[in-house]
């Protein structure tokens, strides 16, 4: 006998049944506490309930079929896993809301969930067990509605606040230090931050241009007058080379010395830019109002002048994406391109130039993604805020089935003889 995983702690009650499925995964049937699945390579431990699909949480019997999906016998029928593309996290699952503005997985692996109501610190155990921690205003936060959210060096977390400026919260002593413009913060309408390489926070703000706190506290400005294209900055994002992209009406970028606008770019000029990504190629992503996408790809200057060296190329309805607003737009690990919006999500494969289209048939009916509100975590699973909850984006489920049916002759005929 060999000791199990769980011998330093099993928390769901008797077990009735278990299989090993396909993939090494143990599937595990209990009397009282639904179906938990084990994954042995990251020792991630996934509960399934009638909270979340199970028809009854208490499981007689499981059964893999030759498609390898999962077939669970409970006390009140049978339920049928398939895998899952798109999973959900709601107020069922202790959120403060679910008008879910900002995402952010920290250092230990927590979510911060940032909504209307504050923001949601959301944590699972080695065993799978979910601790669920909440902060509002009564918890010092200056404004309920949390619109961005970051980690710096030392594991504080920042909230980026619609109204209220900018909280820094110290995760083990829950003390909040709030910036705002009366403390010298440019506006008090945080929309995204972002940090560069030398661990100096940038904060885009929607009314006063950029902050910038270095590592060691000091607060600098920056607005048009300093060469920024607005004063009204909604996504601000630091690319592979330490440049500081800023998405506002007019596109800019900082490469550490001066700020370079797009402005009189003919591709972009006058588009409202509200996303910027990157790939692995280092090409810069952009989302537009009205507009679809945009690929800025950086070429060496071969003639000196005013512009920049480079070309924008559009991709819209015209090339198969479904909405040309995006919400949200991140570059997953296999090189795609996500972009979600109000219809759905889009994946982008930038090297067939072809289009992926997940929508009512994957559960996302009444997604409405908030603007930014995305996150994509080290295992490559992207998190997406909507007006209804978080959603999760599997990049590596691969729900394709390769399984050939089997084959059942009901009649033969030759020619018109029944046989």
């Amino acid at each position: 006998f060999e000791k199990s995983f769980f011998s330093k702690g099993w928390n769901y009650g008797s077990v009735n049944s278990f299989v090993l499925d396909q993939s090494g995964s143990l599937w595990i049937g209990t009397s009282e506490n639904g179906l938990v699945q084990y994954n042995p390579t990251t020792s991630a431990i996934r509960l399934f309930s009638s909270k979340n699909g199970i028809s009854n949480d208490k499981i007689y019997s499981l059964l893999e079929d030759r498609e390898h999906n999962i077939w669970v016998g409970t006390a009140a029928g049978i339920s049928q896993y398939c895998g899952s593309r798109f999973e959900f996290l709601t107020q069922k699952d202790g959120l403060l809301s679910n008008n879910i503005f900002a995402f952010f997985t920290d250092s230990k692996g927590n979510y911060w969930i940032g909504s209307d109501l504050g923001v949601t610190e959301y944590s699972t155990s080695g065993m799978g067990m979910i601790s669920v921690k909440n902060y509002t205003t009564k918890n010092g936060l200056s404004h309920p509605q949390v619109v961005s959210v970051f980690e710096d060096k030392k594991g504080n977390i920042w909230l980026g606040t619609y109204g209220g400026g900018a909280c820094k919260l110290d995760p083990l002593t829950g003390k909040v230090q709030v910036f705002s413009e009366k403390n010298g913060l440019a506006n008090n309408n945080v929309m995204s931050i972002a940090a560069d390489k030398d661990g100096n926070l940038w904060f885009a703000t929607l009314g006063g241009g950029v902050s910038k706190i270095t590592i060691t506290g000091e607060i600098k400005n920056f607005t048009s007058a300093d060469g920024l294209g607005s004063d009204y900055v909604y996504y601000v994002f630091n690319d592979s080379k330490n440049n500081m992209w800023f998405a506002s009406d007019v596109l800019t970028k900082y490469d550490g010395s001066q700020f370079k606008s797009f402005a009189d770019e003919p591709e972009i000029a006058g588009i409202t830019i509200f996303s910027v990504a990157e790939d692995k190629n280092s090409n810069i992503w952009l989302s537009a109002s009205e507009s679809g996408i945009f690929k800025f790809e950086e070429k060496p200057r071969v003639l000196s002048g005013s512009g920049h060296a480079g070309s924008f190329q559009n991709y819209s309805s015209g090339n198969g994406l479904r909405d040309e607003s995006p919400s949200v737009l991140v570059c997953d690990e296999n090189n795609n391109i996500i972009i979600a919006h109000k219809s759905g999500v889009d994946k982008f494969n930038p090297s067939s130039n072809s289009f992926n289209y997940f929508g009512n048939e994957e559960g996302l009916a009444s997604f409405e993604p908030n603007l930014n509100a995305v996150y994509k975590q080290k295992d490559g699973n992207i998190w997406i805020g909507t007006t209804n909850g978080a959603v999760k984006y599997n990049t590596s489920e691969e729900l394709t089935n390769r399984v050939e049916p089997l084959t059942q002759i009901t009649r033969f005929r030759v020619l018109t003889d029944e046989v």
